[in-house]
C-alpha cells in the first residue's frame, strides 16, 4: 500500500451537483507535486480513488464553486497500478504526469474562492428591486445589466449566480428550470434571452390596467408617479405628452380644473403642481366623507320614523 496526498477542487456546479476534479497527486511527506492533464481530472475517471473513505469524506464537504480540499489517502494494492508505473513514476492511463508547482495550484484555488466572495459582497450595492414576474421584464433586466456593469461583474457565471438573489415568487421556479436547461455555466446571452422570452410578453389586462388606472384617494403625487410607471412598463417609448394627458385624465375634475394645460410643459412640472394640490385633495375627501355621513344619518332617521 502507498500513502499519497491529492488535491480536489470544484470548478463548477451543474444542476445543483458540484463538478469535482482531481487536480494533483504526490507521495505523502514529499514536496514534488504532479498534475493530472485536463482531460483526466474529472472525478468520473477516478472512481476507485474516490471510494477510499478519506477521499469520499472530502468529496462530501465540497459543494460550491471554488471549494477545494487536500486529502491524504492510502492506495489499496489493487489500484496502485493505476497511478504508478513499474519504476514508481506517477502515471495515469499510461500517461506520465508532469511535475507542477503546488504553491501555484493552491493560490489558484484560493483566488477562485476570493473572487467568488468578492462578487457576492457586491450584491448589497445593487440598486434593484427583486423581480417577481409582474414587472416590466425588459426594463428590469436592463437595469440588472447596468448594475453589473457599474459594479464590474463581468463574468457570465457571476451574473447568473447573482441573478438568483434578485428573484422571488414564480421567478424562482423559472430560475430552477433554466438552471436545468442551460446550467450555471451557460452564457449570459442564453439566460437573458430566455428571461425575456418568458416574461417580456405583454397581455391586454396589463395595458387596460395602466390606461384606466385612476386617482381614488391618498396622495395625488403618489398616484401620478405610479400611473407614469405603469404607462412606461406598458410602452417604454410612449411620448411625454401622451403620459401627461393620460395621468391628467385619471384625476378628478376638482383637481385638473385648478390648473391650465399650458402650465404643464413636462411630466416633472405636472408632478410639482400635483404636489402643491395635496391639501385640496384631502379637503375634498374630507367633504365627501362628511356628505356621506350626513346622507347616512338622514336615511337612518327616515328609516326609524317609518
Amino acid at each position: 500500500m502507498v500513502r499519497i496526498e491529492i488535491s480536489l477542487t470544484c470548478d463548477s456546479v451543474k444542476k445543483g451537483a458540484p463538478q469535482i476534479k482531481v487536480k494533483t497527486i504526490k507521495r505523502f511527506g514529499e514536496n514534488k507535486v504532479y498534475m493530472f492533464s485536463n482531460q483526466h481530472q474529472n472525478a468520473e475517471e477516478h472512481k476507485s480513488l474516490l471510494n477510499i473513505p478519506s477521499v469520499r469524506r472530502a468529496v462530501e464537504v465540497i459543494s460550491n464553486r471554488g471549494d477545494y480540499r487536500d486529502v491524504v489517502a492510502t492506495l489499496p494494492e489493487d489500484i496502485v497500478g493505476l497511478y504508478f508505473d513499474e519504476e514508481e513514476n506517477f502515471v495515469f492511463q499510461d500517461y506520465l504526469l508532469a511535475e507542477c508547482n503546488k504553491t501555484a495550484t493552491t493560490n489558484e484555488n484560493k483566488t477562485m474562492k476570493s473572487e467568488e466572495l468578492d462578487i457576492f459582497s457586491k450584491v448589497k450595492h445593487f440598486v434593484l428591486d427583486k423581480y417577481n414576474g409582474s414587472q416590466n421584464a425588459e426594463e428590469w433586466i436592463n437595469i440588472f445589466e447596468k448594475e453589473c456593469d457599474r459594479l464590474r461583474v463581468d463574468l457570465d457565471v457571476s451574473k447568473i449566480q447573482i441573478l438568483r438573489l434578485f428573484l422571488e415568487e414564480n421567478a424562482v421556479e423559472w430560475y430552477k428550470a433554466t438552471l436545468s436547461k442551460f446550467s450555471i455555466n451557460g452564457t449570459w446571452n442564453q439566460w437573458s434571452q430566455h428571461f425575456l422570452d418568458t416574461y417580456a410578453g405583454k397581455n391586454w389586462s396589463q395595458v387596460f390596467y395602466a390606461f384606466n388606472y385612476r386617482y381614488i384617494s391618498g396622495s395625488l403625487l403618489d398616484y401620478a408617479l405610479k400611473k407614469e410607471r405603469l404607462l412606461l412598463e406598458t410602452d417604454a417609448k410612449m411620448t411625454e405628452n401622451t403620459r401627461i394627458n393620460l395621468i391628467v385624465c385619471g384625476l378628478p375634475s376638482y383637481v385638473y380644473n385648478k390648473f391650465n394645460i399650458k402650465e404643464v410643459s413636462s411630466s416633472v412640472k405636472l408632478m410639482n403642481i400635483l404636489g402643491t394640490y395635496n391639501n385640496i385633495s384631502k379637503k375634498n375627501q374630507s367633504n365627501l366623507r362628511m356628505k356621506l355621513s350626513s346622507f347616512q344619518e338622514k336615511n337612518l332617521v327616515q328609516f326609524v320614523r317609518n
